[in-house]
């Protein structure tokens, strides 16, 4: 449940609400160039240059630190300035120019900063600058320029700037550079700074302008199934912005994984401004359509899950370091530092991963080991092992960070009753469970290494200078230890020449191996791989959890669950939200604060719900459904 104000709470208690408010913010920009942007500063403040310039191009909002640096006007003894410190631990600060601009703002050598790309970007509508919010200074005049191999392309100037965010609209087409140059600062005798620098722009859509909206939130208590937070909603395009025929429209910069967030509130005093807001949530965008000649374009975004259907294959045994087995936490993050997930928005919390956009329940995946690998499926689909292995539940927050943690038991101060439903709560009783029959897996060695995998591989051509990369993933038929590349054999028929095979990489999995073998003939040629290594054939053995005396039987097959112990925990708690039987529904005036998840009081006489499902709808007011399980 969003943390709200007690007149949220009391508009809430009331036979209307008062007016309510959508409002979504959408990131317009190459979700792949933030990425593999880094900027270089060529005139960053020399003594200190570790700590005052880490990257700039970033998503990632810093508390910037205002140090006093003894130029004029900020050298203040009110306590608002921090003294520099001298054993080097500094803070944030982004770029500071190493030298003064005179008088009139102009310096000896105009500073700036450098943004380089790894590879070529097609195409980008412009940038977010952010100087120095913290100072509330800005230059008055500067350029954007951007570049391809080192050759300039047209830049952008802008002259008579008086923002410390400065909005450049300015569209770029392949390019691997952009210069960010100050021409004249706006105060006298100040270094120029630069906080951060987003590459894109935003778009942002309110009630006015906004045709439908639907937001929904799912979780699986059991983690039997993947939780799905969405967004969809149209807007009105009578202008043409996103009509793809529209050479001056957004739609060429539309692209998958683009960022959406939404907020939510409601009018909590007579002024315009007097608004409450909560977070409605972070997502990207999935899917859209912008009919030609339509009145209205209309979009779909959802969750962090979107990046992670790719597969994963580098399920792996234990370490010999691991004596007990890998822990599900450990499994966890191997699997989600794989997806290459968007950073967090804000600096994190202590103890975490600087920028990971997940939270781990340490003590429910830590206690918990196994001896079998992760299957080769989807990083998704591997989280959702973990999770169900450890008793835990996969849900998003409102800011889109991942959550793998067991739900807390308190109760939201929240009520969906006569005063706010439609109708009473449908309830449906789900059908009674006589046992739960874990499978428990365990794995014995076949005597030897023997051939798992023997093929032949397509090579590119290429040269001996410049030999091809060809980067392959093996899938075995059978698990198996120890694995190893063999051999590596040409097909001569097929050579013009006599150039040695180089396995540039090998790395080995249980059920896998990525090679990559570089290729100096000039033509295209074959290679006969051989791979072996120590089969470890899987054992199932069923612990069965007795329930009740007639019922249905629950079966539960988790490749993770490799001890009798952790069979029986893991079939406890299926067994337990399996005997909460009660499943309620109903339709109501919504409270966009509700999360999937929370426990709140349902019907009359009042009952005890955990939400797993909750819609809301605007169109001038919240509207919504809820289900959930009786507590």
């Amino acid at each position: 449940m969003q943390a709200t104000t007690g007149a949220w709470k009391n508009n809430q208690e009331q036979p209307l609400t008062s007016e309510g408010f959508v409002e979504i913010l959408y990131t317009i920009n190459d979700p792949n160039a933030q990425a593999s942007a880094e900027g270089t500063q060529q005139h960053e403040i020399s003594t200190m240059p570790a700590g005052w310039n880490p990257p700039i191009v970033d998503e990632t909002e810093h508390t910037v630190i205002p140090y006093a640096t003894l130029e004029r006007s900020l050298w203040l003894l009110d306590g608002s300035r921090v003294t520099v410190p001298s054993d080097g631990e500094y803070g944030y600060s982004g770029y500071v120019s190493n030298h003064l601009c005179d008088a009139g703002g102009s310096f000896a050598s105009n500073p700036g900063i450098r943004i380089e790309f790894n590879e070529e970007m097609p195409i980008l509508p412009g940038l977010i600058i952010t100087w120095s919010a913290i100072y509330g200074d800005y230059p008055v005049r500067f350029r954007v320029t951007p570049y391809s191999l080192g050759i300039p392309y047209e830049s952008k100037e802008v002259n008579g700037n008086t923002d410390t965010v400065s909005i450049v609209e300015f569209e770029m087409v392949s390019f691997d550079r952009i210069d960010i140059e100050v021409i004249q600062w706006g105060s006298a005798h100040r270094r120029a700074r630069i906080e951060r620098v987003f590459l894109g722009l935003f778009k942002s859509y309110t009630k006015s302008n906004l045709l439908k909206f639907t937001s929904s939130q799912t979780i699986d208590l059991m983690s039997a199934s993947l939780p799905k937070y969405e967004v969809s909603f149209e807007v009105d395009n009578r202008d043409g912005t996103f009509d793809p025929q529209n050479e001056e429209g957004l739609s060429k910069y539309m692209m998958e994984r683009q960022e959406i967030s939404t907020r939510y509130g409601f009018r909590t005093g007579s002024a315009s401004y007097a608004i409450e807001w909560i977070p409605g949530g972070v997502y990207y965008l999935s899917d859209w359509s912008a009919p030609q000649n339509g009145l209205s374009a209309s979009f779909k975004a959802r969750d962090l899950l979107g990046f992670l259907n790719t597969t994963y294959y580098k399920g792996r045994f234990a370490y010999s370091s691991e004596p007990g087995g890998v822990s599900l936490y450990t499994l966890a993050q191997e699997v989600l530092r794989e997806a290459n997930l968007p950073q967090r928005k804000t600096d994190t919390a202590a103890n975490t991963d600087f920028d990971a956009p997940w939270e781990l329940d340490e003590q429910a995946l830590g206690s918990v080991t196994t001896n079998a690998p992760l299957p080769i499926c989807t990083l998704g689909e591997c989280l959702q092992l973990i999770a169900n292995a450890a008793g835990c539940v996969i849900f998003f927050d409102r800011e889109g960070i991942l959550h793998i943690k067991r739900l807390s038991d308190s109760k939201e101060d929240l009520s969906i009753n006569d005063r706010n439903s439609y109708s009473k709560p449908e309830v449906n009783l789900t059908k009674p469970v006589k046992q739960v029959d874990v499978s428990m897996y365990s794995f014995t060695s076949e005597a030897g290494p023997k051939v798992i995998y023997e093929g032949t591989l397509p090579l590119m051509p290429g040269t001996q200078v410049e030999p091809s990369r060809n980067i392959f993933i093996i899938e075995f038929s059978d698990i198996a230890d120890g694995v190893r590349v063999q051999g590596l054999e040409l097909d001569k028929s097929n050579a013009a020449q006599s150039v040695e095979l180089n396995a540039l990489e090998t790395e080995h999995y249980a059920k896998s191996c990525k090679l990559v073998i570089n290729s100096g003939f000039n033509e295209s040629v074959n290679c006969k791989v051989t791979i072996t290594g120590t089969v470890r054939k899987p054992t199932e053995t069923i612990i069965t959890v007795p329930n009740l005396v007639t019922g249905e039987t629950q079966p539960l097959k988790n490749a993770l669950i490799t001890s009798a112990g952790h069979a029986v925990q893991v079939g406890e708690w299926l067994r337990d939200n399996l005997n909460r039987r009660n499943h309620l529904s109903a339709e109501w005036r919504a409270d966009p604060g509700l999360d999937a998840g929370d426990i709140v009081d349902v019907g009359s006489p009042e009952r005890d719900v955990r939400i797993i499902s909750c819609d809301v709808s605007f169109s001038g007011a919240f509207k919504g459904k809820v289900e959930g399980v009786e507590v």
